[in-house]
């Protein structure tokens, strides 16, 4: 599903400009005019990014941004400032706690990579905190606050001298342990210490092809999986740092700028990469043994219901549709009587492994009985879920699930029943319904051969 953004502008022909580049890549763009009404509707129709423009009456959009930040409601909500291309209002803007500064005139390819990274790290924020509302639903509370190191970043360069002068200019504008690396030795080191909170690459984007490498291999280590990254480029390279926006990285800054403006933008990233630990943390405190699945890791029914639950009611909010799949893997009382319990125990668990691979960050997946899965697909389209669905499928059966005690491949296939909530009025009344309405649709997959997708009706 497009992400759902607010524009904020005084001026007609700004927010118009700005929500035909948006609508462009197929956002879902609603516009207002002031800064009261930039409150209500982020109150009411929960945008999944708001770009306020400076010049907003008497408020103005460092206002805004503060207002925003200071309601816990909202604080979660990333902001983009729209302004002169000076330093003094974009220092301002990040001061308030904006995310993004775009210039004036707007670059509608810098717009739309930076409106993508922010919109994912807005999906990650709204699934770790409705998973944190549902653990508090459950009763799991927080009992107090834990301690928090002092936040660590480290700084990579090609060259150690560069690094070590840009750790000097931070010194003093940002209270974290910085530490610098050779850029070739960045991945050895995260891997052999301490957690990192962020992780500034500077780079002459000479060779981009290793730069993106780079990228994907910090994304891909579970140790830093979870460090924001900033990618410095040269005042010229600026197009193919935008590339490493998709790649992975939070940011990206000329190499050249104030240094004030990378102090304020790695407390901005720290902010919200410990509060994205934070929920972590209390979801697996206080979770882990109520709701989690011991075989498989995966949430249980116990979980998933009122998780979904809270889905409806969000999707009624916002009017984003989401869907519902049930997915049961095909003969599997046959891998036990055959395998042994050992064997299906291990089926189970890669069945999983590949449901949990395949699924967005913001999905649920969770285990509702023996082979049978549930999962929730937030904010998604028909389409979409079709995809999904069929992916899923495809990479179950597509190589042996594991090996039998005489080294034999143990191949399984699934069916699964899809079901979609689009009436938004009915969908909180209709939870069980939407499930029935998947459980069938997975009896249908089961009588007509297994191993396919079938769509159900839509919910009412």
């Amino acid at each position: 599903m497009p992400g759902r953004i607010l524009i904020a502008d005084s001026v007609p022909t700004s927010r118009i400009t700005m929500k035909v580049m948006l609508n462009a890549a197929c956002y879902d763009v609603f516009m207002t005019s002031s800064a009261d009404d930039v409150l209500h509707n982020a109150a009411t129709k929960r945008p999944d990014l708001i770009i306020v423009d400076t010049d907003l009456g008497d408020t103005g959009a460092a206002g805004v941004c503060d207002l925003l930040k200071a309601d816990p409601t909202l604080t979660h909500i990333p902001v983009a400032v729209v302004g002169p291309d000076d330093n003094e209002h974009r220092l301002a803007a990040l001061r308030a706690g904006a995310e993004a500064y775009f210039a004036k005139p707007v670059d509608s390819i810098e717009l739309r990579a930076r409106v993508r990274a922010l919109l994912r790290v807005a999906a990650t924020a709204d699934e770790l905190t409705r998973r944190e509302q549902t653990a508090r639903e459950m009763g799991f509370t927080e009992t107090q606050t834990p301690y928090e190191p002092q936040a660590r970043v480290i700084l990579a360069a090609n060259k150690v001298d560069d690094a070590v002068k840009l750790r000097g200019t931070l010194r003093g504008l940002i209270h974290a342990d910085i530490e610098v690396v050779r850029r070739d030795l960045l991945l050895h080191s995260m891997r052999t210490s301490q957690e990192t909170d962020v992780i500034v690459i500077s780079s002459e984007f000479d060779n981009p092809n290793e730069d993106m490498r780079l990228l994907s291999d910090i994304r891909g280590y579970s140790e830093t999986r979870h460090a924001a990254i900033v990618a410095l480029h040269p005042e010229g390279k600026k197009p193919d740092a935008l590339v490493a926006l998709d790649l992975g990285a939070n940011d990206i800054m000329a190499q050249c700028r104030d240094p004030e403006e990378l102090a304020l933008r790695l407390r901005s990233l720290i902010r919200r990469k410990r509060e994205a630990d934070r929920l972590r943390d209390t979801i697996d405190r206080s979770l882990r043994m109520a709701s989690i699945d011991p075989l498989t890791g995966l949430y249980n029914r116990r979980y998933a219901l009122p998780y979904l639950e809270r889905l409806a009611s969000e999707a009624i909010e916002t009017k984003a549709p989401f869907a519902v799949m049930i997915v049961d893997i095909d003969k599997f009382k046959s891998v036990n009587d055959r395998y042994g319990h050992s064997v299906g125990d291990a089926v189970l668990v890669e069945v999983a492994r590949r449901l949990r691979d395949k699924l967005r960050p913001q999905d649920l997946v969770a285990r509702i009985g023996g082979e049978e899965f549930l999962i929730a697909l937030p904010a998604t389209t028909l389409g979409s879920a079709q995809r999904t669905a069929e992916r899923i499928r495809r990479e179950v059966c597509a190589t042996p699930a594991t090996l039998s005690d005489k080294g034999q491949p143990v191949t399984v296939s699934i069916s699964i029943g899809l079901a979609m909530c689009t009436d938004m009025p009915h969908c909180e009344a209709s939870v069980s319904t939407l499930i029935d309405i998947a459980d069938m649709a997975l009896y249908t997959s089961k009588a007509e051969g297994r191993n396919q997708v079938t769509l159900g009706k839509t919910a009412a």
